[in-house]
């Protein structure tokens, strides 16, 4: 597919809500991520103890703060609605 045929077919709202989505998604394990996972807790419990399975899931991206998980959350909402819910600079939505 072109960039051409994609922009046709899909609008702006819609991809910029694919984008959100895929980024959260990388962030969600699947059932093969913590079968890894328990694999390696196995092998480091091998070695040392007190090792948990948390400790082998990998994280992507940056860590937000407050306050870009909140306008993370409504520029989501605000896609679904189709509306711009973003702050603006006077301190009015």
């Amino acid at each position: 597919m072109t960039v051409g045929e994609y922009t046709r077919r899909v609008s702006h709202r819609e991809h910029q809500a694919w984008l959100r989505y895929l980024d959260d998604e990388f962030n969600q394990p699947d059932r093969t991520d913590y079968y890894l996972m328990q694999i390696a807790a196995v092998i480091q419990g091998l070695f040392a103890r007190g090792v948990k399975m948390d400790s082998f899931r990998l994280k992507f991206g940056k860590k937000k703060s407050a306050g870009e998980y909140l306008a993370d959350i409504k520029a989501n909402f605000g896609a679904i609605l189709g509306m711009d819910l973003r702050q603006h600079k006077n301190g009015r939505n």
